[in-house]
């Protein structure tokens, strides 16, 4: 069985004549029947019913040519889109991420994606935002993918992990002596949190709520690593992504300190839009994706 067999196959189960079917392969009629005779060897039965010259596609034909179609497709597929990433003018792929994942997920992802010598004309350009303003960018139909902490609607959203968050004090801060914190312990500690509205304070936020702690909120910044820097001076208590602490300049002069009972996270997902007529190159770096981080 090879695959000009399958193809041969193929194009007699559409015009169910020899004679037609090769001219319209280009090849002798004999040579398009020996072909179809061996297919049928190899499968062990007829594939067409002869009667009076006239051929006529069976059952097992028919279930047969099911397959043929979806593994010609699939085949032709690939063929293209080998021939598309080994062209130097492959598409850019626009991606964007949130702040904390600059060293924690989109890394290891691209160190991935690039081991595989296939992938050196695909090219990413890459925008950091703000979780709200990095939808508001894709929304706009300005990135192909984003990272963030939102299942974005109207999107294909997939959840790929989860986020560690963190209470951090400075290392001059009696808390870092403490053993055994409880929440109701901090009910006099100044908070520095991230500005309301955003992703992470709706987190911090709604896991006050739950628990009934009204914290004492003296400073809001729009930045977690701006946050660190007062929270280092000893000005209050934050509560941000773990990779946010231990990826920061002043992290040797910060101490996370461990609540009890209190273990907040929040998911991760990627986002994407749907697309019929999809670009081979962005199809072929969600498929990698979902393999890194799904599988």
């Amino acid at each position: 069985m090879t695959l000009k067999s399958l193809e041969y196959f193929k194009k007699l189960a559409e015009l169910q004549h020899f004679t037609k079917a090769a001219n319209e392969l280009h090849i002798s009629q004999p040579s398009l029947s020996y072909a179809i005779s061996e297919l049928e060897k190899d499968l062990g039965v007829p594939l067409f019913d002869r009667k009076d010259k006239k051929i006529t596609l069976n059952y097992y034909g028919e279930a047969f040519l099911s397959y043929v179609n979806q593994s010609l497709s699939i085949l032709d597929e690939g063929l293209n889109f080998v021939k598309h990433i080994s062209n130097p003018k492959s598409k850019n792929i626009s991606m964007g991420y949130i702040q904390s994942l600059s060293s924690s997920i989109i890394p290891p992802f691209i160190e991935e994606f690039y081991k595989n010598p296939l992938n050196k004309n695909i090219k990413f350009s890459f925008t950091q935002k703000d979780n709200n303003e990095l939808i508001k960018i894709f929304l706009d139909r300005k990135l192909d993918i984003i990272f963030c902490v939102d299942a974005v609607k109207g999107a294909i959203s997939q959840a790929i992990g989860e986020q560690e968050l963190c209470f951090v004090v400075s290392k001059e801060h009696y808390l870092c002596k403490k053993e055994n914190i409880k929440l109701k312990d901090l009910e006099n500690e100044n908070f520095l949190l991230i500005n309301p509205g955003t992703n992470l304070r709706k987190t911090i936020d709604k896991n006050f709520k739950r628990l009934k702690f009204n914290p004492k909120v003296t400073l809001e910044l729009g930045q977690c690593s701006n946050i660190l820097i007062y929270v280092e001076k000893n000005l209050g208590i934050s509560i941000v992504p773990k990779v946010d602490i231990m990826s920061h300049p002043l992290s040797e002069k910060l101490q996370i300190i461990n609540v009890k009972n209190l273990d907040l996270k929040r998911t991760i997902y990627v986002n994407w839009f749907p697309s019929k007529n999809e670009n081979l190159t962005l199809k072929y770096i969600k498929n990698f994706i979902e393999d890194f981080f799904l599988k």
